[in-house]
């Protein structure tokens, strides 16, 4: 297996806590847009364009996950070991998400929902419970779960590239692996900060610590080039996931994005290293707590804000728009989603992802037991 270096084979409090901050930012976002802004004062100006980099928080989760996928690859005796803890890890919380989403959809007709044929739903149902739409342009159940496909490919990716140099040798192995993550990070511009956290990882950013001691603002950097790049195209919500990085360099799109690049490096680097005072706050009570309950927080806020705006908010106050509206829409938000999560990170998390892993090992086991019974 690959060997971790730099701490990624071990807990870090800091990484836990950016966790918790990344999840946070996305939440927050959709708290001041979503489909109806509720917040005037954050929908103009300067105010407004730093509000709509949060959703970019997405691609900091990523760096995380490339810098732990050492450590992972790693723990994990096989290849295929790997991939079933990561599918332990991540299906349960993904299918209860999906199968509430297409419940509810269906039901009150929401979006996409009431426009599919029976054939589109069952076809949509299936490809977002084996998490496809996102790298396939396919429609899937739960928007936000795209990430989700994302993460997929590139623990296949990590998964193939290690079976192949156990097979073929490292040189060979690079022969494969090398153009098939060049040609993702083509089509998948988004997918490049995986990358960013495999470089932390192994230790090739260290040297350039001195760099790396304001981490906030590495991030903030990078946050609004990587948004100026969202902006260059006629929907600037899809933008990164429409165009890929040879369009980008007839353009100041592949120069901002290097950029970009380098100061998510440095910033994570900042990070893992609890550097500066975001080093400071990313170990607070708070940032722990809501890192291990972020994967939750992403996969649940995005439903529990329709409701919240579309039945919630309309039950209480006559304008939705209103200050109270404002007031109110937080406070509703934040009660609702904190618990919610932390049940979904108590019973999908933990105890059904407990449970698949088990259940998947000893499915992985029983051949062999059969043989040796016959045997005996």
């Amino acid at each position: 297996m690959t060997e971790p270096r730099h701490g990624a084979d071990a807990f870090n409090p800091h990484v836990h806590g950016a966790r918790g901050l990344f999840a946070l930012m996305i939440f927050a976002f959709h708290i001041t847009q979503s489909d109806r802004p509720t917040y005037h004062a954050v929908n103009d100006g300067v105010l407004a364009y730093a509000v709509n980099t949060m959703p970019y928080g997405v691609e900091l989760f990523f760096a995380i996950s490339g810098f732990v996928i050492l450590g992972a690859l790693h723990r994990a005796p096989s290849a295929l070991a790997f991939m079933r803890d990561r599918v332990a890890r991540i299906a349960p919380v993904l299918w209860a998400a999906v199968l509430f989403m297409g419940a509810v959809g269906i039901v009150v007709g929401h979006r996409e929902f009431g426009q599919k044929t029976p054939g589109e739903l069952a076809v949509g149902l299936i490809a977002s419970l084996l998490a496809l739409p996102g790298i396939l342009p396919i429609w899937g159940y739960h928007e936000a779960a795209w990430s989700i496909s994302y993460e997929f490919a590139f623990y296949g990716l990590c998964a193939a590239g290690v079976v192949l140099q156990a097979r073929y040798g490292a040189l060979r192995a690079a022969l494969v692996w090398v153009p098939a993550a060049l040609l993702l990070a083509n089509f998948y511009p988004r997918g490049l900060p995986f990358l960013v956290g495999v470089l932390v990882a192994r230790g090739w950013v260290v040297r350039f610590r001195p760099l790396a001691r304001a981490p906030g603002v590495m991030l903030a950097a990078f946050l609004l080039l990587w948004s100026i790049i969202g902006l260059q195209g006629p929907d600037a919500r899809w933008t990164m996931h429409t165009t890929t990085l040879v369009q980008w360099a007839g353009d100041a799109r592949l120069p901002l994005g290097v950029l970009a690049m380098a100061c998510l490096a440095l910033g994570f680097q900042g990070v893992v290293d609890g550097a500066g005072w975001l080093g400071r706050v990313l170990v607070t009570r708070p940032m722990l707590f809501f890192g291990t309950i972020s994967y939750s927080i992403y996969m649940w806020h995005g439903p529990v804000m329709g409701g919240v705006r579309h039945a919630v908010l309309p039950a209480l106050v006559a304008d939705r728009e209103g200050l109270a509206a404002q007031i109110l829409l937080p406070l509703v938000a934040v009660a609702i989603v904190v618990p919610v999560s932390v049940a979904s990170h108590r019973l999908l998390e933990v105890h059904a992802s407990a449970r698949l892993r088990g259940w998947m090992g000893a499915k992985r086991r029983a051949p062999t037991t059969a043989a040796g019974a016959v045997a005996a």
